[in-house]
């Protein structure tokens, strides 16, 4: 089943005559659970009322301007007066080997009109770094503005507190390898 209030379906198919088999579906289960989770329609119409929640930003694609609500700056251990208002500062602060997704989500040359969704990793001043979950949607140039990208992030571990984000990578990366 797809979560979310919208509902939803996953449709995928097989020739194989026997179907799915255990580990096909438990690898389906990881897919289903990756992709169900759009980015939410209140960070959309917070980017055009211009009322940033705490957790939700826009960012204008010309410019790499960022409008940053202080939930997010709290996730990235930054103050408010701390940010500048560049996206490159806070890909500063992101695990090196996770940019190359981290960018390919928030440079337009990459980008199709629609949902994003990521999960990275940034840098804490103390202990293992954290993950955060991006879920982002592009808006059309429009009326005088540029193409933004606008959605939320939010702590990943908070969204499915019963994995740990070691077993979370092990699992898909297990079932990655099998499939």
């Amino acid at each position: 089943p797809v979560r979310g209030d919208g509902g939803g379906c996953l449709l995928v198919l097989t020739e194989r005559p026997g179907g799915f088999d255990a580990d096909d579906r438990g690898c389906l289960e990881l897919i289903a659970e990756a992709v169900t989770c759009p980015a939410p329609a209140e960070a959309v119409g917070t980017a055009e009322s211009g009322d940033l929640q705490p957790d939700a930003f826009t960012l204008a694609m010309d410019t790499g301007r960022a409008e940053v609500g202080d939930g997010i700056l709290r996730l990235f251990g930054l103050a408010p007066e701390e940010f500048d208002g560049k996206v490159e500062t806070l890909l500063g602060l992101t695990v090196p080997e996770d940019l190359p997704s981290l960018m390919s989500v928030t440079e337009s040359d990459h980008m199709t009109i629609g949902e994003r969704e990521l999960e990275f990793r940034v840098l804490q001043p103390t202990g293992p770094p954290k993950w955060l979950r991006l879920s982002g949607r592009l808006l059309p140039a429009g009326d005088g503005r540029p193409a933004r990208l606008v959605g939320t992030v939010a702590d990943a571990s908070t969204l499915r507190p019963d994995v740990t984000d070691v077993a979370r990578v092990q699992r898909l990366a297990a079932a990655l390898a099998t499939a």
